[in-house]
């Protein structure tokens, strides 16, 4: 037995589910976070301006709102379909009459094959929720990020001064006046 094999065959099997999985996370998420993904490789690799720091902090939110709104429309989607699936299971066990001689097992299992697919497509919904908030979550954490540096730079704004400090006069210090004790240089 060769459990790559296996797994090979496996995802052969299983890339129409990774196609739908990008189709609907594309549509409903990735769209909405071309920018955030812009900013993201920025924030890591280069040096940000103080314009695209206000950037990330202003414009970042709005498009984190509106991909939240998405994850809200895909829960109340998914919801909708399991509430149908249960309806359509329902319905196709109910629909078993006394002629047709099934036990109750094989009702259900038939049941179970009739809503199948729709329990797949529930499970891609939420494979998406769950990739969708994970994004979320860290675009978050880059605002937050975003938010700190573009602080540390405020606060080192005010310290640096425009022009040069004077410096009063301090007076010598010799042996004398450190009470005759020396200190080593």
């Amino acid at each position: 037995m060769n459990i790559l094999s296996k797994f090979e065959h496996h995802i052969e099997n299983t890339k129409d589910l990774d196609e739908a999985v990008d189709s609907i996370y594309t549509k409903y998420v990735a769209n909405y976070l071309k920018t955030a993904k812009e900013f993201r490789t920025k924030f890591n690799f280069d040096t940000i301006s103080d314009n695209k720091l206000e950037a990330i902090l202003t414009s970042l939110p709005l498009e984190l709102i509106d991909v939240s709104e998405n994850i809200s429309k895909l829960k109340l989607k998914r919801e909708a379909l399991k509430l149908s699936i249960k309806e359509k299971w329902f319905t196709k066990y109910s629909s078993f009459t006394l002629e047709d001689k099934l036990s109750d097992t094989r009702k259900r299992e038939q049941a179970d094959l009739y809503v199948l697919e729709d329990k797949v497509l529930v499970e891609l919904i939420s494979t998406v929720i769950v990739r969708a908030e994970a994004d979320v979550s860290m675009y978050r954490e880059l605002i937050m990020g975003a938010k700190k540096v573009y602080d540390n730079r405020r606060k080192t704004d005010g310290v640096v001064p425009v022009s040069p400090v004077t410096q009063p006069d301090l007076p010598e210090y010799d042996r004398y006046s450190t009470g005759g004790k020396y200190y080593v240089r």
